[in-house]
């Protein structure tokens, strides 16, 4: 079991309530980090995606939904109301959400080959520009016919798969899951509700905010294992705690050093860790404090402030 996982007030309070449930989720912790290591093979430009970041996540949960408390010890309750099922819906979720961005080579090669991809990259797709500069790029390597303009128009291309499977990674997860059965069977402990629920609550994390307000996917209340559970409240949860992962780890020096040359939109996204120099997230509040030292870095927090706001504010944790 991960040291952090144990000592995280979500997951000990689930631990006290069912032994059983709190045992799954190391499982699904131990089978992600065999699985999501690989989502460096696409996404090398990105900030850490890796079962750490899963592990913040509940971590800051933790911080948010729970007064603090010292180390060792019971749990204390949590400042909203949270059922076991509950408690285990959010945490799988944390560990499974980003699964949908491992691509393997063979997917990247149907990825090429489908609509879906022509409809990106053609006239008026999301894609298309950054298809354009790619089949410049790709020109100028057949007309060099050299090793290294081969090389930057392939980087170019992974560049936009990457494009592509981002905008859709989180109802990637839902297929991804869906496809291995020992998973979904660890993950469901025997009723296909609970999957269904995490599912969900996967895919939201990555969906419009008006999507949410799908009853159907994402009712207030279901029973799972027995108990109610509010899949809306959830989902947005998730969407909140993977907002305040912003450790300065997910892009440390070294790492920095191992993905140059960054395209140069990833580069604030890179150096928005590196200016934080406060932070505290609690019930009563969440504050956090950057230094920028250019517009471009500055732009893109004041982008995730305003996200964040605008998930609190959906959740009315300011309000308890």
């Amino acid at each position: 079991m991960s040291p952090e996982l144990k000592t995280t007030n979500l997951f000990r309070w689930l631990k006290k309530r069912s032994e059983r449930l709190a045992t799954r989720v190391t499982a699904v912790r131990d089978e992600q980090s065999k699985w999501l290591p690989y989502i460096i093979t696409v996404f090398p430009h990105f900030s850490g995606h890796g079962v750490e970041h899963s592990d913040r996540i509940v971590s800051q949960l933790s911080r948010l939904i729970f007064k603090s408390s010292t180390s060792g010890g019971n749990a204390l309750a949590p400042v909203v109301g949270l059922s076991a099922a509950e408690a285990y819906c959010l945490l799988c979720s944390a560990y499974l959400h980003d699964m949908g961005m491992v691509v393997s080579p063979g997917t990247q090669s149907e990825i090429l080959d489908s609509a879906a991809w022509q409809s990106f990259v053609a006239q008026g797709g999301k894609g298309h520009d950054g298809y354009l500069k790619y089949t410049l790029i790709r020109t100028n390597a057949q007309n060099e016919n050299s090793d290294k303009a081969h090389f930057f128009a392939d980087a170019a291309l992974r560049h936009l798969i990457a494009d592509f499977v981002r905008r859709d990674h989180h109802e990637r997860a839902v297929t991804t899951l869906q496809m291995h059965d020992f998973l979904r069977q660890l993950v469901d402990d025997g009723d296909s509700v609970a999957f269904e629920t995490i599912a969900a609550i996967c895919a939201g994390h990555g969906l419009d905010d008006r999507d949410l307000a799908d009853k159907e996917r994402f009712p207030e209340e279901r029973d799972v294992f027995g108990e109610k559970v509010n899949v809306r409240f959830l989902a947005r949860l998730l969407r909140i705690g993977d907002l305040l992962d912003m450790d300065t780890r997910r892009t440390d020096p070294m790492s920095a050093k191992a993905v140059t040359p960054l395209p140069p939109d990833a580069t604030p996204h890179w150096k928005q860790y590196s200016t934080k120099k406060h932070e505290n997230v609690s019930p009563e509040e969440i504050a956090f404090r950057f230094e920028c030292k250019d517009q471009d870095t500055h732009r893109v927090l004041r982008d995730w402030l305003g996200w964040l706001e605008s998930e609190v504010r959906s959740t009315a944790l300011g309000q308890m």
